[in-house]
């Protein structure tokens, strides 16, 4: 009886302790599964975060490298001379002579001008041999790929005009507006990718007057190389960017459909996404070893891992968000924020006025040109300290072009002590900085608005200090004027309205 009791109580305590192990088993087992689950979760997460930032970045340098054609074109055809020009008769029209030289400083492959009655009237192809015929011949074929376009801006145009005598004007809102009339879109010419860009012939000035219906419109061309895509992928850290003709993409591609204005894409951009998830699970790996030994620990560690990870792309995301609104030369609000910000300020200016201060550098390009880029950031970084340091905890300063700064104060101080502080900024900005190529001095041309007495709007209140930092520019620079002051219409260009 009592070797049936042992053998029973061996029994019991065998199963105990089979279960017990079972039960060890199980909940390493358990934990393990939920520790490889959660990094499976949170890879396909980084994979997903990964995917977003990619295509926002292939989106922003795309949208870059449309502003810039736009930009380029409109310094050949945002010009009062040679609107002028186009209102001549036919054998008086002398194009070629304001168009050749300019020509030659643009990336155009293709720059054509149709007159109103969409006839061609200039052509120039660096492609095509230099008989006269031949650029016409060329440039016509890309009119003819590029007639929807044409359409889009000729409505764009209808849409935006205002009649005047024996013709229609421009307000001059839309003059300031560089995408107002702008259309652009990718398409393949001769198996290769290329941005056109078509825009109406206009004037700087809103009082010249057009007498058709229709303007004149430019049509150029940019090639987009393989190259440029190489390096934009290098840049941004993404592998195989490359741009293809539309068609359905493989699994293991991203695409990004390039635009072409209201027709479907005829080009796409597709690139092998960064994937951090197998990073992950190599990293976790060793973790996941040590986690079957010593379960409390191996937690810690996991732990410890998931939050060094997630720490990181925190941190990525918190860079990108800070670069998408500030420069990255000098860390200033750029042209994004500040419209956030003057916009929120425009919405109390009633009951809390403020004053918006508009600068540009005098002699920055010269210098620029001369000593290099280099040069130009040194000093573009200095003179932005300054007025940084200058205005302090009283107002925010933003960078929105390239020697272009805008200042937002947040309250309106007087006539006098505002110009106290612009007189304080131009001495910073006259102030020699030290460079590789010596001491170099640049100057500033300040124009001053307030809210809401100068605008009730942003776009009045800019244009406004625009207008008043023009007028400082063209009284010799280094030196502020407020727009309050009467300017006389020989100082400005006169405005629809007015004229």
């Amino acid at each position: 009886m009592n070797a049936n009791f042992e053998n029973e109580n061996r029994g019991r305590t065998a199963m105990l302790v089979r279960s017990v192990w079972f039960g060890c088993f199980a909940f390493v087992a358990a934990f393990l599964g939920a520790v490889y689950l959660t990094v499976q979760f949170a890879g396909d997460a980084a994979n997903e975060i990964s995917t977003i930032r990619e295509l926002q970045l292939v989106e922003f340098e795309v949208q870059r490298v449309a502003q810039n054609a736009i930009a380029a074109q409109q310094r050949l055809v945002r010009s009062d001379v040679l609107f002028l020009e186009t209102k001549k008769a036919e054998e008086d029209r002398n194009l070629d002579r304001l168009l050749t030289l300019k020509l030659g400083r643009e990336p155009f492959s293709f720059f054509g001008i149709i007159d109103s009655d969409a006839d061609l009237v200039y052509a120039s192809t660096q492609f095509a041999i230099s008989q006269q015929k031949d650029k016409k011949r060329d440039t016509q074929r890309l009119i003819n790929a590029s007639l929807d376009l044409v359409q889009d801006a000729y409505a764009k145009f209808d849409s935006m005009k205002a009649p005047a005598q024996n013709g229609f004007v421009i307000p001059s809102h839309f003059l300031y507006d560089d995408s107002a009339m702008t259309v652009f879109g990718f398409r393949y010419l001769e198996n290769k990718l290329h941005l056109i860009v078509v825009q109406p012939v206009l004037a700087r000035t809103s009082y010249l007057r057009t007498d058709t219906p229709h303007p004149f419109v430019s049509i150029a061309a940019i090639p987009i190389p393989n190259l440029y895509f190489s390096q934009t992928a290098a840049k941004i850290g993404m592998r195989d960017l490359m741009p293809f003709q539309t068609r359905t993409p493989s699994n293991d591609k991203t695409f990004l459909a390039l635009p072409n204005a209201q027709l479907p894409a005829a080009a796409q951009l597709e690139w092998d996404a960064t994937s951090p998830k197998l990073t992950i699970l190599n990293d976790a790996l060793p973790y996941l070893i040590l986690l079957s030994l010593i379960i409390l620990a191996s937690t810690v560690l996991v732990a410890l891992k998931f939050s060094s990870v997630l720490n990181a792309f925190g941190l990525v995301n918190r860079k990108n968000s800070f670069m998408a609104r500030h420069c990255g030369l000098t860390s200033l609000a750029n042209r994004a924020k500040f419209d956030e910000m003057i916009s929120e300020a425009m919405q109390g200016a009633p009951q809390n006025p403020f004053t918006l201060l508009t600068l540009d550098l005098d002699k920055f390009k010269p210098l620029n040109d001369t000593y290099g880029h280099d040069a130009g950031d040194l000093i573009l970084v200095n003179v932005a300290q300054r007025f940084k340091e200058a205005v302090g905890e009283y107002g925010t300063v933003a960078r929105v072009g390239g020697d272009e700064f805008m200042i937002i104060l947040k309250e309106n101080f007087g006539r006098e002590i505002t110009s106290q502080l612009t007189q304080e900024l131009i001495e910073l900005a006259v102030w020699p900085i030290p460079t590789p190529y010596g001491e170099l001095s640049v100057g500033c041309s300040i124009g001053i608005a307030n809210a809401p007495k100068d605008g009730r709007n942003a776009p009045d209140l800019m244009r406004r200090a625009d207008e008043a930092m023009y007028h400082s520019k063209r009284q010799g620079g280094n030196r502020a004027t407020f727009a309050e002051d009467r300017i006389t219409p020989n100082d400005i260009e006169v405005d629809f309205q007015t004229a």
